[in-house]
């Protein structure tokens, strides 16, 4: 049997002897772990597998157990620090905010990342080869998660909650028992963001004026305005720059460009890798990519592309989508309403001529009158990647430190993590205080960039969510533009939001298949969206064959056994009061 963390860690020594890096020697805690061995059938390749900072232990099979290491005290004389992995897109390791945390803090942290786009794959990397940092962004619905835990290297969190009650007490008793594992434990602290931040689409509202045409409520519709700026060029961009729609995603690990066009897919009822209800049975669960309508949202798509409506370079460059909007050069994106002034200022800053009018559609009725919107896995145990772990590399007083760091972020330190520093990155303006432009600082004080605060917080508080003026984070932000959004916002989590079921993925056939199926799934996607002349039946066809190599019958089954119906909807409806609550909340 095989196993991809056994894998990885044979392939990163292999790399690192190849390369002669040098790396950290991890040190083996030497510890007498009892392990049931367990009789398995022969496979055509063993592989050894090593734990370090365990005892190294013989794979296990049918019956897994959890190894949990007691991490070791700090030497005496050893200086107290801090590691810290994450993803972090456009990170300045000289920014002027990291020092003014250590200094509040008390101890070094050594804040260390990845894009986004590539963190996942990078981190399974640094933990097959045993040099983990203290603590780490990854969250329990994970498949990466469970090879953790089981391998015993993360931390358990309870004995640190009850010393910190202000972490504790931030979520509600539902939301820590959804975190506990098989051991009655907790491993991480969640990120309760996924319904604060739906994805829409933002359009240039002063180029469909110009057209003469109404905000699009319908895939056609949303098809002849981009015809339209592609035609017309109301902007006068000039037709070598202009780019009629581009999402805010072209590339990246794991079919992120795919869900970047969530209220296209969603409007053909099979939204990008979710797992939905069966349009024949009420209580079954379904893989909507296997869905027949997924060839035509695939088709709709090529279409846009062979038409040049969309990025030409959809699912192919590494660049950023949205940096295409930023200057100024695209009718639409696909993008989060609460940012709206940024990205104005962005465009106004690129084309000086320019008055952007931005508006943002909640969602698209497809041909058989689906509403589709933004895709949201309603799960009390919050967000995936932006939920946070310790590892064993960890000290207590490590542990300590990384408890200490998060309750003063989201208490004295809330004020810095949300605004900055008075004079560098925001002014007191009328008693109320306002972040400045990204662009006006990056011109004056580039060290105070604010896009460092999103990296440095390492998980954000409920209220950091929260679309309100009295929120530091929304308080620069044009009074009209607060009073166009908040509605689109509501709008679009009362009505447009589409769901994902499969909301527990806790198990080991779902964790040994999801990512080759989601792998099988982007491939079939993209060679329809990027080959105008495929002939997609048959390609579908083939694809469906290839899914059926990777058990996905099991692990269609265990999505269903883990997750019923009318259990997701009860949570998603609570998630659902909870941000109306924290909207009209005093």
């Amino acid at each position: 049997m095989k196993r991809w963390f056994s894998v990885l860690c044979l392939v990163t020594i292999l790399s690192m002897l190849v390369t002669a890096c040098a790396a950290p020697t991890p040190q083996v805690i030497k510890e007498t772990v009892q392990v049931e061995k367990v009789v398995e059938k022969p496979v055509e390749k063993i592989v050894e597998k090593q734990v370090v900072q365990t005892q190294v232990v013989e794979k296990q099979v049918e019956k897994q157990v959890v190894v949990t290491a007691t991490p070791k005290p700090l030497p005496k004389d050893a200086k107290l620090s801090l590691s810290v992995f994450r993803g972090m897109d456009s990170w300045d390791p000289k920014n002027a905010y990291a020092p003014l945390i250590e200094k509040a803090v008390g101890f070094p942290i050594f804040w260390s990342g990845v894009p986004g786009a590539d963190y996942v794959e990078k981190r399974n990397v640094i933990m097959a080869s045993g040099n983990y940092p203290n603590a780490i962004q990854l969250g329990v619905c994970e498949p990466a998660f469970q090879q953790y835990y089981n391998d015993g290297l993360l931390l358990p969190l309870d004995d640190y909650l009850k010393k910190y009650p202000v972490v504790a007490n931030t979520y509600p008793q539902e939301v820590w028992n959804a975190l506990r594992q098989k051991d009655g434990k907790i491993y991480t602290i969640p990120r309760l963001g996924g319904v604060y931040y739906p994805q829409t689409i933002n359009y240039r509202r002063d180029w469909l004026d110009a057209l003469g045409m109404q905000e699009p409520k319908t895939l056609d519709e949303f098809r002849a305005f981009l015809q339209a700026v592609k035609d017309k060029d109301p902007g006068k961009i000039g037709k070598e720059k202009l780019i009629a729609f581009v999402p805010n995603r072209l590339s990246g690990g794991g079919g992120l460009a795919l869900t970047w066009v969530e209220p296209v897919m969603a409007a053909f009822g099979t939204p990008y890798n979710a797992w939905i209800v069966s349009p024949q049975d009420p209580n079954k669960i379904v893989y909507a990519p296997t869905l027949p309508e997924f060839k035509d949202a695939l088709v709709y798509l090529r279409g846009l592309m062979k038409d040049g409506l969309l990025d030409q370079t959809y699912l192919v460059s590494k660049d950023r989508g949205l940096f295409k909007y930023y200057a100024g050069t695209a009718g639409a994106t696909t993008d989060w309403p609460q940012f709206v002034n940024l990205r104005r200022e962005a465009i106004q800053n690129a084309q000086k001529e320019a008055k952007p009018v931005l508006n943002y559609i909640p969602g698209l009725v497809g041909p058989k009158g689906v509403k589709g919107g933004p895709v949201i896995t309603p799960d009390p145990r919050g967000d995936c990647n932006p939920s946070f772990a310790l590892t064993i590399s960890a000290s207590p007083a490590q542990a300590d430190a990384f408890f200490k760091l998060v309750q003063w972020q989201w208490t004295d330190g809330y004020k810095l993590l949300t605004l900055g520093v008075e004079g560098k990155s925001f002014d007191v303006v009328n008693g109320v205080a306002k972040r400045r432009g990204r662009d006006a600082i990056l011109k004056e004080a580039p060290e105070y960039d604010l896009y460092m605060l999103d990296r440095l917080l390492l998980i954000p508080h409920p209220k950091n969510m929260v679309f309100r003026s009295d929120n530091p984070s929304y308080a620069d932000i044009p009074e009209s533009e607060m009073k166009y959004v908040t509605p689109i916002l509501n709008d679009t989590i009362a009505n447009w939001v589409t769901l994902n079921y499969a909301v527990n993925t806790s198990d080991k056939v779902i964790a040994d298949n999801i990512v080759d199926i989601q792998t099988k799934t982007e491939e079939f996607a993209t060679k329809v969206i990027l080959n105008p002349n495929l002939d997609v039946n048959a390609e579908y066809d083939a694809y469906m064959k290839a899914l059926k190599q990777t058990k996905f019958d099991e692990v269609a089954a265990k999505i269903n056994e883990l997750n019923k119906v009318k259990d997701v909807q009860a949570s998603w409806k609570a998630l659902q009061a909870n941000y109306k609550a924290a909207m009209e909340a005093k």
